[in-house]
């Protein structure tokens, strides 16, 4: 008999052969003796730590570490039967009770956690009855509000090397996103009082440096209520609740709850000690190969304390390594809030990015995550397909949402390219552009003034209010050897080069010319240099026909690569940035920079740096901001970053980083950035606001305006005891200043005169002041371009210190949207008055009297009914 043990002889078989090829070699292997046996027909066993599989009669015990044991049967057909889990964690060497049959495969697995169990039925019909009442109950109804995230952190002064940068990023970590934080020495932890308002983070460092003192009390904090942070194995951990059964796992690919699609990388694979959580705890990151849980939280008494397995960030001080959505799990887990935000952030949209979302659902979430500006790719023109910009701006215009057309010269249009195949951009070799855009050639005169033509009628066709000229500029790489990836070498510029210089810029990536730019390092430099004034005179021909655009009163910016910290940058792209910088008192426009894709995988500063650099230059009053590029396909192989888009903390710090050189900040873009993301950093935006609240009030100090966080349940507000009227269910607008704002909290609003008046939902620019007069309100603003106003109903007049102001609809909770001039203004919103008025009264009495009705008959049909089914049932004959 011929038999194979002990080895496996195996062969790929590719499905696009031909199947008779596979099934000659079986016939072959079987000619010569040999039968073919499933190896679950073996007694095989194979175990790792506390993982088995096992089949036949072979050993069926499995070694766990204080784990829940899972144990099923794999049929033959695949299925899976008999699953079982162990009602208690076991520890030790354990005999597995199932028997593989024939063919069949024993799979037993030490587990963290138990399943969680569905809900039962008392549960069910109590979470009906809740939901039944949600929807009876009035809708005005004060909810309890949540606290603002404050923290207090643990500090060991000794701590150096992986522990220093560990505590220091959690330092960072909650720096960034404006939350209030202290540093409390362990030396002085004796001294100190735990403030129950605040969460207290005890970086592995301070918590090894603690005495039992020390952590008695912490332990009695939190079971009091207090709410706890902590990352590795200490005494802390241990006394708080958490186990160590033994031994180690290797961590490297995870899943965070947080984003479950996005799957994160260890950079490098760490081997983490084994934990358990007290049962009960909520899973909040695993480790995607073997589950094995990394972070969670989990009550302690009255208190709640949120435990990482391994250190938040031994390598770098921006917490960015391994758990970098701490802080969303930090708000989650302990109820927390930011208490304000600010419409800071722009952002760029691709439509060929979003084709499966309707624009009226974009921006809705547009505006509820604070967005301000929308760039518009303003050049989708192909053959066969035009986007439909008059629908985006419509609506977003409808949501208060600012709309500037984003060009990407001498890219054109698709349509443009197709049309024009005599005008496309060529470089030194092949047939292909160094990157995606279809660039044209500027240089040609012609080209140039269809292009220019081009974007006339875009800006003319439609209602933008502002564009943003990016990256006009060359793609590729600045290298003799490569001319495939070097541009322009179109015939235009070989001609002008030509006449200008008396040779062929082709001939320096000829080796045997004698202009060679290995030889020639005049001449190279000389290409170079005509390449950088081609550039700034290409800015100089948009910027002049954009003239009259930015004389209506809309913004035009500028976005460019940065050459100042990055000088490889003006060789590559003909960017010069001293020389772009230095059109800004004959044009006026707005500076966007944005760093080269090399540095994209940097530590945030980097930004503090560049804005340091061109606040030096720029003129006084310049407008300058910094545009951040969050992209899928990041190269952080050699670093410790967790994920290729930028995300949670890092992207946090990168954005804090820009406001360095402005409040307003660009994001590319929209189909990249998380949508947690662009929530939470207009939060962190608001950091520098300053609000202390309690019983329905609240005193506000802020260098800027703000929308404060409040209950969404509240409908009347007050500055100064004043009416305000400056507000939608959950935010309250609240100009720069020191205010105080108060409340009315009522169950039931059966008549409320406040809707007799304006309401200002939301403003696309900051405000200046604002305040409510008699039967209106009134409002001043700064802004480069125009300022969207989003009301609660229709006003009956707008009164503006300039240009009148344009009235249009709103989107689902707008009535309508004020659109106000460019500039420093005042403007005055009137509320009904005449027939209107008397209209809007009687409605308000109507309504509330429906409403009135309704309860009231709802009351006294459940009061019927229960008496009928009372009698009924101790009156039944």
């Amino acid at each position: 008999m011929l038999v194979v043990r002990d080895g496996i002889a195996s062969a790929f078989v590719h499905d696009f052969l031909d199947l008779r090829l596979m099934q000659q070699t079986v016939r072959g292997i079987k000619k010569l003796g040999y039968t073919f046996t499933s190896l679950a027909d073996f007694d095989c066993r194979v175990a790792v730590d506390d993982r088995l599989i096992v089949t036949g009669r072979a050993s069926r015990t499995i070694k766990l570490r204080d784990s829940y044991l899972r144990q099923f049967i794999i049929g033959r057909d695949g299925s899976h039967r008999q699953e079982t889990w162990s009602n208690t964690r076991q520890t030790g060497t354990v005999k597995i009770a199932l028997q593989p049959g024939p063919g069949e495969i024993l799979v037993a697995i030490g587990m963290d956690e138990r399943p969680v169990k569905p809900p039962g039925i008392l549960t069910r019909l109590g979470q009906k009855l809740t939901n039944t009442f949600q929807k009876w109950r009035p809708q005005n109804l004060v909810t309890a509000q949540a606290r603002a995230m404050k923290v207090a952190v643990l500090w060991d002064k000794t701590a150096t090397g992986a522990e220093n940068n560990d505590q220091t990023s959690f330092v960072n970590t909650f720096h960034v996103y404006g939350a209030p934080l202290r540093l409390v020495a362990v030396s002085d932890l004796p001294n100190t009082i735990f403030d129950p308002n605040e969460v207290l983070i005890a970086p592995h460092a301070a918590a090894m440096a603690l005495s039992v003192s020390d952590t008695r009390r912490i332990t009695q904090f939190v079971r009091g209520g207090g709410y706890l942070v902590l990352d590795g194995h200490t005494r802390l951990a241990e006394t708080v609740g958490i186990r160590y059964p033994g031994g180690t796992v290797t961590v490297e690919r995870v899943t965070d709850q947080a984003q479950v699609d996005l799957p994160l990388q260890w950079r490098p694979a760490i081997s983490m000690e084994r934990f358990r959580l007290p049962d009960r705890a909520v899973i909040i990151s695993k480790d995607t190969e073997n589950h094995t849980s990394l972070a969670g939280t989990f009550s302690v008494g009255s208190g709640k304390v949120l435990y990482m397995g391994s250190m938040l960030d031994p390598f770098t001080t921006d917490g960015t390594s391994h758990y970098p959505f701490l802080f969303e799990h930090a708000l989650k887990a302990f109820d927390r809030m930011q208490p304000a935000r600010r419409r800071s952030i722009e952002l760029y949209f691709d439509p060929g990015l979003r084709t499966e979302v309707s624009i009226e659902d974009l921006a809705v979430l547009w505006r509820r995550m604070g967005i301000r500006v929308v760039y518009a790719s303003a050049w989708v023109f192909s053959p066969q397909y035009t986007y439909d910009y008059d629908r985006l701006i419509r609506v977003c215009h409808a949501n208060g949402i600012l709309v500037y057309a984003w060009f990407e010269f001498p890219q054109v249009s698709p349509l443009f390219w197709a049309q024009h195949p005599e005008w496309r951009e060529k470089a030194g070799a092949g047939d292909k552009l160094p990157s995606w855009r279809l660039a044209m050639n500027l240089a040609n005169p012609e080209c140039r003034a269809a292009a220019l033509q081009f974007m006339t009628s875009v800006l003319d066709k439609w209602a933008w209010d502002g564009v943003n000229l990016a990256e006009l500029s060359f793609d590729g790489k600045a290298d003799g050897d490569k001319p495939w990836a070097m541009v322009p070498l179109n015939d235009d510029v070989r001609r002008s080069f030509r006449a200008a210089y008396h040779f062929d810029p082709k001939e320096l990536f000829d080796s045997a010319s004698p202009h060679w730019w290995k030889q020639d390092k005049i001449g190279w430099n000389t290409f170079l240099a005509y390449r950088r004034k081609l550039v700034t005179e290409l800015h100089r021909a948009f910027l002049t026909e954009l003239k009259a655009f930015a004389s209506s009163g809309r913004e035009v910016i500028v976005t460019m690569l940065d050459s100042l910290e990055h000088p490889e940058v003006t060789p590559d792209t003909g960017i010069d940035s001293s020389a772009i910088v230095g059109l800004m008192p004959e044009f006026h426009f707005t500076l966007q920079v944005e760093d080269p894709a090399s540095t994209w995988k940097d530590p945030p500063a980097r930004y503090v740096r560049l804005a340091e650099r061109y606040r030096s230059i720029l003129p006084a009053g310049a407008q300058f901001m910094i545009d951040i590029n969050v992209v899928p396909n990041r190269l952080v192989e050699d670093t410790h970053l967790p994920a290729s888009p930028a995300i949670g903390v890092e992207l946090a710090a990168t954005v804090h980083a820009a406001r360095a050189a402005s409040d307003r900040v660009a994001l590319y873009g929209d189909a990249t950035v998380r949508t947690t993301d662009l929530d939470l950093v207009s939060y962190a935006a608001a950091d520098g606001a300053q609000i202390t609240s309690g019983n329905l009030k609240w005193s506000v100090e802020t260098p800027y305006a703000i929308e404060m966080v409040v209950s969404s349940g509240i409908r009347t507000f007050y500055r100064d005891n004043q009416i305000w009227s400056f507000w939608r269910p959950g935010y309250v607008l609240i100009p720069p200043g020191k205010h105080d704002i108060t409340a009315s909290r009522s169950w039931f609003h059966w008549f409320d005169s406040s809707e007799l008046t304006p309401q200002v939902l939301q403003v696309s620019a900051p405000l200046l002041s604002a305040g409510v007069v008699s039967g209106g309100l009134t409002l001043g603003y700064d802004s480069p371009g125009p300022v969207y106003v989003c009301l609660s109903k229709r006003p009956a007049g707008v009164y503006v210190d300039g240009p009148n102001a344009t009235i249009l609809p709103g989107a689902r909770e707008i009535a309508a949207v004020l659109v106000l001039p460019a500039g420093n203004h005042e403007v005055t919103i009137a509320g009904s008055k005449g027939v209107g008025l008397f209209l809007d009264f009687v409605s308000l009495i109507s309504s509330s009297l429906i409403v009135a009705f309704g309860t009231s008959a709802i009351v006294i049909l459940a009061v019927l009914y229960a008496s009928i089914r009372i009698r009924r049932r101790f009156f039944r004959r």
